[in-house]
């Protein structure tokens, strides 16, 4: 073997054993950040994720997105709406936007606030994907917003044929806006019948996706 190949086998390994090694370092540091927010250790959560090599083994949405989850788990509203809002200043690809996005417009929408949802909305409409149909994700946001902020419930007949026509497991979402426009309508004992359907299907889908998982 010439010095020339020699050379390139050991930079080659060289680099294998420093990846394996970024890895490994990745995995541990994941797994002590996690603990930490599972234990409610949030001073210890960031004392190590501000440590200056986390940057360079974590990439740097999963620090972001690891920081929303800590004020989340607190319910630090502030901090919440401030990591939503700094991620709207980063690229983000089209996984990371759909996640960032949905999440936000499903937070924003419990605390009412109807600009950042308007805005979280529009967001998820110009999503675009030619591996993924997102006609039904699009039409639960816009109806989710015309129910929870403007208070409509025109849609109430499409929604009762859709819910029908749906697998049980698969009408959890549905049931929650029916029961939604019935609250609105003042229709109390439709909306707790509806709300409890919501729950059961939603628990229904949930163990139907461990079994696969």
């Amino acid at each position: 073997m010439s010095k020339e190949m020699k050379m390139m086998v050991a930079v080659i390994v060289l680099t294998m054993v420093i990846q394996a090694g970024l890895i490994y370092l990745q995995r541990h540091l994941i797994n002590k950040l996690t603990t930490a927010l599972l234990k409610g250790d949030y001073d210890g959560f960031d004392r190590l994720i501000d440590k200056w090599y986390v940057m360079y083994v974590i990439a740097p949405f999963n620090v972001d997105y690891l920081k929303l989850n800590r004020y989340s788990l607190e319910g630090d509203r502030e901090k919440i709406t401030a990591c939503y809002d700094g991620f709207n200043n980063k690229r983000l690809n089209y996984a990371q936007a759909k996640q960032v996005y949905l999440e936000a417009f499903d937070y924003f929408l419990g605390q009412k606030d109807r600009e950042r949802c308007l805005f979280y909305r529009e967001k998820i409409n110009a999503l675009s994907s030619k591996k993924e149909d997102l006609s039904s994700i699009k039409q639960l946001v816009n109806d989710s917003y015309d129910i929870y902020i403007d208070n409509k419930s025109d849609m109430l007949e499409r929604l009762l044929e859709q819910n029908e026509k749906l697998p049980e497991s698969h009408r959890g979402s549905n049931e929650a806006l029916i029961a939604r426009i019935y609250e609105n309508k003042g229709s109390k004992k439709k909306a707790e019948e509806y709300r409890k359907l919501s729950e059961e299907h939603l628990k229904m889908l949930l163990r139907e996706r461990k079994k696969k998982s």
